[in-house]
């Protein structure tokens, strides 16, 4: 029984001075008042922190925000407003740096674009070159072709020609021999008399 009494006038007495402290500390901070509104900048999170992941950047912005008001005791809204200004200060700088970061990943992909545009278009250049070369060497071996084939063309009936001068020539000479009509068989063995 004694137990019980114990037990049931600490819990009384336990409540008693939670209640008392709770009505004096908000006694506290009702009589307070600032003599000057505090202006806060916004605090700025390093790089290394925003790769964390976010309950850490809360535990490290209420570590930062602490430090900031040590020598103030403003009331809380005042430090949840503080808080909700410099979140949306790091949630401006956050997406300024996204864009920031997006313009400079598209400019380097229009010039990644135009770098291999300007290759292309060189190698094609080449390409042409080297195709222009070729052409122009087959004509002129075609033209060379030409040529000789024209030349033994013309050394062909060139040697034609000649023959054909020849053998006219040659019917010619016979064409000038006086014509003699013979009758019988003339023998040329013995020599010829008046017989």
């Amino acid at each position: 029984m004694s137990f019980q009494k114990f037990f049931l006038f600490a819990l009384f007495v336990a409540i008693g001075l939670y209640s008392f402290y709770f009505f004096q500390e908000k006694k506290i901070f009702s009589d307070f008042s600032l003599s000057e509104p505090i202006h806060i900048e916004p605090i700025v999170i390093p790089d290394s922190v925003k790769e964390d992941s976010n309950s850490e950047i809360l535990e490290k912005l209420k570590l930062a925000t602490k430090e900031v008001f040590k020598n103030a005791q403003p009331s809380e809204d005042e430090v949840a407003q503080e808080v909700l200004v410099t979140l949306k200060a790091l949630l401006i700088k956050n997406r300024e740096d996204k864009r920031k970061k997006q313009k400079e990943l598209l400019i380097e992909k229009e010039h990644k674009k135009r770098e291999e545009l300007k290759k292309k278009a060189l190698a094609r250049k080449k390409r042409l070159k080297k195709d222009r070369m070729l052409v122009k060497k087959r004509a002129e071996s075609k033209k060379k072709e030409c040529a000789r084939k024209k030349r033994l063309e013309d050394e062909s009936k060139m040697e034609n020609f000649q023959e054909y001068e020849i053998s006219e020539e040659k019917d010619d000479n016979f064409d000038d021999l006086p014509f003699v009509e013979t009758l019988g068989v003339i023998s040329v063995s013995k020599p010829f008399t008046k017989n």
